[in-house]
């Protein structure tokens, strides 16, 4: 049995050995020698030898590399296929950990916050800066402070003068993130005697834009200006009724408003409550129809002197030049008129003005006058200083006054010469025999000497 089976095993296993493995030819086996192994044996046996020598130079192969790390960074290390190496934190190293990451944190917040805080700073007072822009361009179009700061961005009202709006957002999520600084805080707004202020509240500590130091300095300025000719010569008391100034402006209500005065005899004016702004203003003449016009721009908290209004013609000449030479006409006062309704041009009126430094006492006139025929009834100042009877007075005729009439210095007055008619004797109403006294040329002789000549 025991030939038999080795010899099959034998066969067996050449038949898995190559070809060049395999015997040449089998021989007979022999009784006294021992069995020969098969070739599966060996070839089991020199795959096991190879493995142990693969394994081998691998853990030569990991010796190396580590002896060679260590020599390059000489500290304990620990392999990850060590045991060692695989053990987990204690707690009190993550607790150590812990403390230091929050003292480093602690640490960088605390030099990190001034500066943080600063920079919001920065960016609340450059907000403010724009919204105080915007808080004067408002005034200057309105008249007056809004009066809170949705103002800048919606017509308050249906304002005519509102021409915002005067602050824009680039962002359509939040249209009044103005109104809040850079802590996300409202800003406070106050438009008051107190002051006009913006306030940032949001820091902690107060940061305040003073816009105006009251609201007055910002609607309720005053302009003063002068009216000369142009030959540097104001109005005077004769003419300065002549000259009407004219000023418009916002009225703090959404429209426009104007206002009148007319110059003192030196030529000066001055408007009050007037607001921030460019504004029209002009002046007047109202005997020739000149007009000056010029545009004034009024800054806060400012008396302005204008620049003089300057007419284009030598209109008032006879008023500087008063020195002692007696009573003058005011120009442009001359004219006929009827004392009737409907009835013609039936009586004359002019004024005159004491420009002598001194009190005129006058005692009498003498109307001299061109054209046909004509008589009057009455002298009229003030009262009535004559009423003559049949006969009338007539052209030449010095008429003496009931009473004497005195006249100040720098002072004028009105005389009338009333109801001419055609005929001495009957002048009885307003229709019958009245006289047309228009386009009549008229020379008056006072009885201090003075002189005057117009025409109706």
């Amino acid at each position: 049995m025991t030939f038999f089976s080795e010899v099959h095993f034998s066969l067996f296993g050449d038949f898995f050995n190559k070809p060049e493995d395999r015997d040449p030819a089998p021989l007979p086996p022999s009784l006294d020698s021992p069995p020969r192994r098969g070739m599966t044996v060996i070839v089991t046996e020199m795959t096991m030898k190879r493995r142990e020598n693969d394994k081998k130079e691998t853990e030569m192969t990991d010796s190396n590399m580590a002896r060679n790390i260590h020599m390059a960074f000489p500290c304990k290390m620990r392999f990850f296929n060590s045991p060692s190496s695989q053990r987990g934190m204690t707690l009190i190293e993550l607790v150590m950990v812990i403390i230091i990451i929050a003292i480093t944190a602690g640490v960088a917040m605390k030099a990190i916050t001034p500066s943080i805080t600063a920079g919001k700073v920065e960016a609340s007072k450059k907000e403010m800066g724009i919204i105080a822009d915007a808080i004067l361009a408002y005034t200057r179009d309105v008249g007056a402070a809004p009066a809170n700061l949705t103002g800048l961005t919606t017509n308050p009202g249906s304002y005519t003068t509102w021409k915002g709006p005067y602050l824009r957002n680039g962002f359509d999520q939040d249209t009044s993130d103005f109104h809040r600084d850079a802590w996300n805080t409202l800003y406070t707004y106050v438009a008051a005697d107190s002051g006009v202020c913006l306030t940032s509240t949001g820091s902690g500590t107060n940061v305040t834009k003073r816009i105006a130091g009251a609201h007055t300095d910002l609607d309720s300025n005053t302009v003063r200006g002068t009216v000369l000719d142009i030959e540097d010569t104001p109005p005077g008391l004769i003419y300065r009724d002549s000259v009407t100034i004219t000023i418009t402006y916002p009225n703090k209500t959404g429209s426009d408003t104007t206002r009148n005065t007319t110059p003192t005899a030196s030529g000066t004016y001055s408007f009050n409550g007037i607001p921030i702004g460019t504004h029209t203003i002009t002046a007047i003449h109202s005997s020739t129809h000149d007009t000056v016009t010029s545009y004034l721009t009024v800054n806060q908290k400012l008396t302005l002197t204008t620049s003089n209004f300057k007419f284009g013609k030598a209109l008032w000449r006879v008023a500087n030049a008063l020195s002692g030479n007696g009573l003058v006409l005011v120009n442009g006062s001359a004219k006929a008129y009827g004392t009737c309704s409907g009835a013609i041009n039936d009586s004359v009126q002019f004024e005159i003005y004491n420009g002598t430094g001194k009190p005129d006492t006058l005692t009498s006139l003498t109307a001299t006058y061109n054209g046909d025929a004509a008589y009057y009834k009455y002298i009229y100042w003030g009262t009535t200083v004559c009423d003559s009877t049949a006969p009338l007075d007539s052209s030449g005729v010095a008429i003496a006054f009931s009473s004497s009439k005195i006249l100040n210095n720098d002072t004028k007055v009105t005389i009338y010469l009333k109801k001419f008619g055609t005929h001495p004797w009957l002048y009885s109403s307003c229709a019958m025999h009245a006289a047309n006294m228009s386009g009549r040329t008229f020379t008056i002789t006072f009885s201090d000497g003075s002189v005057i000549t117009f025409t109706t």
